[in-house]
């Protein structure tokens, strides 16, 4: 494969300053019209006064140093227009305005853009925070609500102008929506990773649970469920996993997410183990609320919208019933996504090998592929080890460089022709995330070298094939702790 290396071109859409001005404006802003808004019970019409009163909420982003600390105190109370943060430079330029432009405010206070600049449309301090947390969670940082020195320094960086969020009113009767993809069968042969069951629950208690939810779906649909042994012959694999497990979707401990599953025909389904999973009670997480869920999504349902709260589908956790059933819509998805009619469940020692309906083997289904062109490289690393090779990280994979004529002295990387690109994590690297920011070799082992990401830190050692080590920047810098690493040499 040819490995094409483009340079990556930042564009940061501002705001002009030659802007032609009104009458009376005083420079500080694109127009001339006062701005209105409260801050603690006072009132502000000029831009500057009231981003200063506003504290941290007010800091301008356009003259923020990256890696700033920011001092102060945010106001208890705010209230300001929403299109004032849209039409003043000044006002823009903030933390609100960072929130206003990239979608996070429509979609917490679910108006779309037009909604909030058609009217004097005014917000306060508890729908910016919401937004913030929105901000927050989408980037990775930790959700706190607050505009703090992480959260201003990430806004500082340069990025697209698109947005990140968006609210979009609904157009459509509420009903259940099907993925794209579909299954090209109807028996799913479905698998148990034995090393990775909840400790919550006892092995069989697990088991009937998760089986009495396939029976649900069964029973609705023609789809059958037969478990197998291995994980080469499942359609569906099922483990309970913690944070970042490499599927591109960490969980973030206890409360918020419970599982996630994915659509055809991948077929993963993942269970937070940080949750507590329960059966037959109010207490904890109910195991088969939570599995006939993800299940639904594993035939190919999305979410059901919130006028549907008592859908299986619905978004939202709604709590544990002793008669746990399908809503009707929750059924009219089923037969769209697998056909008319009943299927069956055969765990293994249960007539497993010798249901009704023969299981079949998985689709074969492409693998991912590369890019055939490289745009970014997030990292690179030099293992001087033996022959010596240099890898190169870039989004999900990673590429192995050698010299191009050593004997001759070039001693240029170039993409090995004798191996392919690997998916980070899972052909190689196991334990190291994907889309690093940095990663440098260590001084003291040739065999050692570090990945960044965000504000953790990941030791991997090329003998063991695994991270030996892993944490906070903090472990590393206790002092003047870095927000992240952009880039490393040795």
């Amino acid at each position: 494969m040819r490995l094409c290396i483009l340079l990556a071109l930042a564009v940061c859409l501002t705001m002009a300053n030659n802007h032609g001005r009104s009458q009376g404006d005083d420079g500080s802003g694109i127009r001339a019209e006062k701005v209105k808004g409260q801050v603690d019970g006072n009132n502000y019409t000029t831009p500057d006064e009231m981003a200063d009163a506003m504290g941290k909420w007010g800091v301008d982003l356009v003259d923020l140093d990256q890696d700033t600390i920011v001092t102060g105190k945010p106001p208890s109370k705010l209230k300001v227009r929403v299109k004032d943060f849209k039409e003043d430079k000044r006002l823009a330029g903030t933390a609100v305005g960072y929130l206003m432009r990239y979608g996070f405010v429509e979609a917490a206070v679910e108006k779309t853009e037009e909604e909030l600049l058609d009217a004097d449309t005014f917000i306060g301090e508890r729908a910016l925070k919401k937004a913030l947390r929105k901000m927050q969670k989408f980037y990775g940082l930790e959700v706190t609500g607050e505009a703090d020195s992480a959260t201003l320094n990430l806004m500082k960086k340069k990025r697209c102008g698109a947005k990140d969020m968006e609210y979009e009113k609904p157009n459509r009767a509420k009903r259940y929506t099907l993925s794209r993809k579909r299954w090209g069968v109807n028996t799913l042969n479905y698998w148990f990773d034995p090393n990775k069951y909840s400790a919550d629950l006892s092995v069989d208690d697990i088991r009937s649970e998760f089986h009495e939810a396939l029976a649900k779906w069964a029973a609705v649909s023609h789809v059958n469920f037969v478990e197998v042994a291995n994980a080469e012959d499942a359609h569906i694999q099922i483990s309970w996993e913690y944070g970042d497990h490499n599927d591109g979707y960490p969980f973030y401990g206890p409360g918020g997410t419970l599982a996630h599953a994915f659509y055809p025909t991948r077929g993963l389904l993942h269970f937070d183990d940080a949750e507590d999973f329960t059966k037959g009670t109010v207490l904890g997480t109910n195991l088969k609320y939570v599995a006939t869920h993800e299940m639904g999504h594993i035939l190919g349902l999305k979410h059901a919208d919130n006028s549907l709260e008592n859908a299986i589908m619905y978004a939202l956790y709604t709590g544990y019933s002793d008669d746990l059933q399908l809503h009707q819509d929750d059924i009219d998805g089923a037969v769209a996504a697998m056909g008319a009619g009943s299927g069956s469940v055969s765990p293994l020692g249960e007539g497993g090998k010798s249901t009704e309906t023969a299981a079949t083997q998985p689709t074969p289904t492409p693998g991912p592929v590369p890019p055939s062109c490289i745009e970014k490289i997030d990292a690179a690393i030099n293992w001087d080890y033996g022959d010596g090779y240099v890898y190169v990280f870039a989004g999900d994979w990673y590429y192995r460089l050698v010299p191009k004529n050593p004997a001759g002295g070039n001693y240029l990387p170039v993409v090995d022709s004798t191996t392919e690109p690997k998916k980070i994590g899972i052909d190689g690297f196991p334990g190291i995330p994907r889309n690093l920011d940095a990663a440098v070799e260590t001084l003291e082992n040739a065999n050692r070298f570090y990945a960044f990401k965000g504000d953790r830190y990941y030791l991997y050692d090329f003998v063991s094939g695994a991270v030996e080590e892993e944490g906070s920047l903090s472990d590393l810098w206790s002092t003047d702790t870095p927000t992240y690493v952009h880039g490393a040499f040795k």
